[in-house]
């Protein structure tokens, strides 16, 4: 008996025989092959060149003949001579020979496990071939009324209490160029009395849980409960399921009775409002703010489609009535800001057009909205409506003012956290210049656990104080990224193309709306901008994942410098996130750590990264296969790495110089600079000194003065920058920096920290001591932000920017006299290893709030000594402890005088001086100034002789 074969005419299919061994496999799997191949030599109908996917196999066997095979299968012969015309003489067939047979009945499919899979593949295909069959050759409705028939005889085989739900399964499916076969399930299910509900025909199962998600909310009763019901199922529904829900039929009437409720508001009476007409509206618009306060983004959408029709009816009929056009007052106005502000300002730009044609506004209602992070959506659409000149008052007046007092806001949110970091950030900047790295982490954790366990039975602890002020700046930061986004839907011009700011607001004709243009850019180009839209990248990742935010702060980045500056602390952080980790620990002999460093940089190379840097992904994959290239192999040497590195940097040149080069590439441009630099970390895991490959370089800040400042795995930031020659050794920088061992900077400085060691640089040269520290301040603060990952050092260091940066915040509160003169203090110098009394005595500040340890820190450097190594570290704090209470005392008391005396710039105490002599002669003759603690030593050698008069001993490495 011939018996039916599968897994690709493989293997006998009958139950319970056993399966067979390879070779027999292989023998059936060559006849199908070749049977295939004979049907197709043998008929020139395209359909029989292969094995279709419902035909059924059968091997012949002895004593087979076609009557027997086609009774047994419940096929007709004219069937499967049409199936086979490799069969010359359809009364001989030879034992082996494979034959095609129809597929099974729609009966029988309805009878197997997996026939209702196979029931929609054979349907889709001959739906697929009527769509698109010649009608001069094809009965296209004899056709649809085989497939009615086979999907009534499908369903009528099915227990009666299944033909429903099968209906309803086949109907949910995507019909796409297979119409027919959706229309053929239609009238068969119509046939056999079944009802189905509407469908987006998205799938069976995505069809099925949108329709239960929706069924749930119809089954309230009052409108609003059922619109957040339908909320609730949308949120927590898959993208598709969301989909399938926004195209029920059911959702549709769930959202317009609500747009329904709130419309009615423009027909009741209002008797106790004082003025009926006005009131109508404002409540509209209250109903619609809180309906969408929790709405999905979606749903809100669809809410505003919903109503606009209705009101734009009554407006419309409003203009003809005794009390004039609709209109609002300032709360009603405030609501519709409100409502319209969660639209997207790209996808709903129509929408939002529709609303402001109406002209709702009330002159008090705008800035005050804005002024608290309000959205630009509105004020900027009603913008559009108007022609010539814009009118101040909503301009000025209302958008540019709100905008301005909303940076004020701002301002004073990062102050506030900027000030419950202070302390931290005062103690981290004197105690922790004594420290190595790991006793700094671990004084900031005792810092903290200190902070968490003092705090009073229901009073906020200070790590949740913390975390709550940054998540308001986050929330600030991720408000300004909106507002960017509805500044870019009204005025596209501005964030395309090239060209400098002024170059594209040309774009604008309206020369007056051009001038707000360029006012509207101006307001975001603000510290405040900056700083609170990196603490909202920080804080959701996801952005930085997001092509559509990513393209935006690129955008950004090409309008202003502080949008520059801010697209590379983007590129830092994707770095930071992607590849640093891998190549912090790259292990040039080891195959595997070199891939997955190359891992890492497929990671890196996004649509979203893309479109920071403002290229395309082609362009991307060019330069990262030049990083790759540049990365040092397993068995090459120290001076082969950095050969590689120069030839990464002349691969560059060429990919932007060439006929058909990629300019973004160019060593002036930030995409140039960040694929620099990740060529510079990588290299630098196996040399320490990669930044001197550029040191001949005379376009060196230009060009390199990005990846220089990242230039380090377990390298000084300070000393790469003077090795570049950025720095001068024993200058105004390297005093006020010292040693590195300050911060952290282990596997990455934040690229933009470079900028404020340079412009600490100018400052100290412009005699700004005071500018140079806030500078050095921001930038260091920076570095120990980009090496943060989940660790408290990201949110401290970016407090230690804040405090930079925060708009001239705390720099004046540092130098206040006894300001953290505090038991806090002790505890977290004894993290240096200093003892209980040495703690207490350079816990003490000077007259003018000053602390010790940065100088001694500087002493110790001159001295040979590196603090951020454990040995040497140790060696200065025994020396420390080593001193008695009373002469360490009396040596604080000296340096206090001295670092009063310069007003703490350290760059005013040299290693030497002319004064030395001096200095030694008159405190060695009248010791009793050092021993009072008038001495005020002012180099590195006068502090040597205080030393020597107070009997201590100086510090040697």
């Amino acid at each position: 008996m011939a018996l039916l074969i599968d897994d690709s005419g493989a293997r006998r299919l009958l139950r319970n025989l056993q399966t067979q061994a390879q070779e027999e496999r292989e023998r059936f799997r060559q006849a199908v092959q070749e049977a295939v191949g004979d049907r197709a030599r043998a008929s020139d109908d395209p359909r029989l060149d292969r094995q279709q996917p419902q035909e059924r196999l059968v091997v012949v066997e002895r004593g087979d003949t076609l009557n027997d095979i086609a009774a047994d299968h419940e096929v007709t012969l004219p069937e499967v001579a049409q199936l086979n015309p490799q069969v010359d003489n359809l009364d001989h067939i030879e034992t082996g020979e494979v034959l095609f047979l129809p597929p099974p009945s729609p009966t029988e499919l309805a009878q197997r496990p997996d026939g209702e899979a196979l029931f929609l593949d054979d349907l889709y295909t001959r739906g697929n071939a009527i769509e698109y069959a010649d009608a001069g050759t094809t009965d296209h409705q004899a056709e649809i009324d085989t497939l009615v028939a086979d999907v009534g005889e499908y369903l009528g085989a099915l227990p009666e209490g299944e033909r429903k739900a099968a209906a309803q399964r086949l109907f949910d499916e995507d019909w796409t160029d297979a119409g027919p076969a959706q229309m053929a399930i239609e009238q068969g299910a119509d046939a056999q009395g079944i009802v189905l509900e509407p469908s987006s025909h998205a799938g069976s199962a995505i069809e099925t849980q949108a329709r239960e998600r929706v069924a749930a909310a119809q089954a309230k009763t009052d409108p609003l409960d059922r619109l957040a019901t339908l909320n609730d199922g949308f949120e927590t529904a898959s993208p598709e399921v969301r989909q399938a829900m926004l195209r029920s039929p059911g959702a549709r009437e769930i959202v317009q009775g609500a747009a329904d409720q709130a419309l009615s508001a423009l027909t009741e009476a209002h008797e106790d409002a004082v003025d009926p007409h006005v009131y109508k509206s404002y409540e509209l618009f209250r109903r619609l703010d809180e309906m969408s306060a929790d709405l999905d983004p979606q749903l809100t959408s669809e809410l505003a489609e919903a109503v606009l029709p209705g009101l734009e009816e009554a407006f419309a009929e409003s203009i003809h009535s005794d009390f004039g056009a609709l209109r609002t007052q300032m709360q009603g106005t405030h609501h519709l800001l409100q409502f319209t502000g969660r639209l997207d300002p790209q996808a709903d730009a129509t929408t939002l057009d529709r609303f402001s044609a109406m002209g709702f506004y009330h002159m008090h209602a705008f800035a005050p909205y804005l002024g608290e992070g309000g959205s630009l959506n509105y004020p900027l659409s009603l913008v559009g409506h108007y022609e010539g000149e814009m009118p101040t008052m909503v301009t000025e007046g209302g958008i540019l003012a709100g905008l301005e007092q909303n940076q004020a806001r701002v301002r004073a949110d990062i102050g506030a956290y900027g000030n419950h970091l202070a302390e931290l950030n005062w103690l981290e900047q004197n105690g922790g210049s004594v420290m190595t790295d790991a006793q700094l982490a671990e004084a900031v954790d005792g810092y903290i656990e200190g902070q968490v366990e003092s705090a009073k039975p229901g009073e906020e602890d200070w790590q949740t104080k913390a975390d709550n002020l940054r998540a308001q700046v986050a929330e600030d930061g991720r408000q300004l990224l909106d507002n960017l986004a509805s500044i870019e839907a009204r005025y596209p011009g501005l964030f395309e193309g090239e060209g400098d700011l002024e170059t594209r607001l040309q774009t604008i004709e309206n020369e007056s709306e051009r001038d707000f243009a360029r006012q509207l850019i101006q307001s975001f180009d603000t510290p405040e901008t900056t700083i609170a839209m990196g603490v909202a990248l920080d804080a959701d990742p996801s952005l930085l994942t997001d092509p559509s935010s990513m393209r935006l702060v690129g955008q950004y980045g090409k309008l202003t410098d502080r949008g520059r500056k801010f697209v590379e602390e983007t590129a830092t952080q994707i770095i930071r996130r992607t590849v640093v980790p891998e190549l912090a620990q790259l292990d040039p002999s080891n195959p595997n750590s070199v891939q997955r460093v190359h891992n890492a940089l497929d990671r890196f190379d996004t649509q979203a990264t893309g479109r920071l840097l403002g290229i395309s992904d082609g362009d991307l994959d060019k330069a990262l296969k030049i990083v790759k290239d540049a990365l040092a192999q397993p068995g090459e040497t120290p001076a082969q790495a950095q050969a590689r590195l120069q030839r990464m940097d002349a691969e560059f040149e060429r990919l932007t110089t060439t006929r058909d080069g990629i300019r973004a590439f160019n060593r002036e441009t930030a995409p140039g600079q960040v694929l620099r630099l990740l060529g510079v970390i990588g290299s630098t895991a196996t040399t320490l000194s990669s930044h001197a490959n550029y040191q001949n370089d005379p376009n060196l800040w230009t060009g390199l003065k990005v990846t220089l400042d990242a230039a380090g795995v377990a390298q000084k930031t300070t000393e790469v920058l003077m090795g570049a020659g950025m720095i001068e050794r024993g200058g105004t920088l390297d005093n006020l920096v010292g040693g590195s061992n300050r911060m952290p900077v282990k596997i990455l400085g934040v690229l933009t920290s470079a900028f404020d060691f340079y412009n600490a640089k100018m400052a100290a040269d412009n005699n700004d001591p005071a500018g140079a520290a806030i500078y050095t301040a921001t930038g260091v603060g920076g570095v120990m932000a980009a090496v943060g990952t989940g660790s408290l050092w990201g949110p401290i260091g970016a407090g230690i920017v804040l405090v930079g940066t925060g708009i001239h915040m705390k720099y004046d509160q540092v130098k206040k006299a006894n300001e953290y003169q505090t038991d806090i203090t002790i505890g977290f110098l004894r993290h240096a290893g200093f003892s209980e009394t040495a703690a207490q005595a350079l816990s003490d500040q000077s007259g003018e709030g000053y602390s010790v340890l940065p100088l001694l820190e500087r002493y110790a450097n001159s001295r040979g000594l590196d603090l951020d190594d454990a040995a040497d570290q140790q060696a200065f704090v025994d020396w420390i402890n080593a001193m008695p209470a009373d002469r360490l005392g009396v040596l604080r008391d000296n340096l206090h005088r001295s670092l009063d005396e310069v007003d703490n710039d350290l760059a005013q105490i040299p290693d030497a001086s002319e004064d030395d002599e001096f200095f030694a002669f008159n405190n060695t003759d009248r010791p009793h100034f050092t021993y009072s603690g008038y001495a005020t030593p002012l180099s590195m050698n006068q502090l040597d002789v205080t030393l020597d008069i107070l009997g201590l001993q100086p510090l040697v490495s």
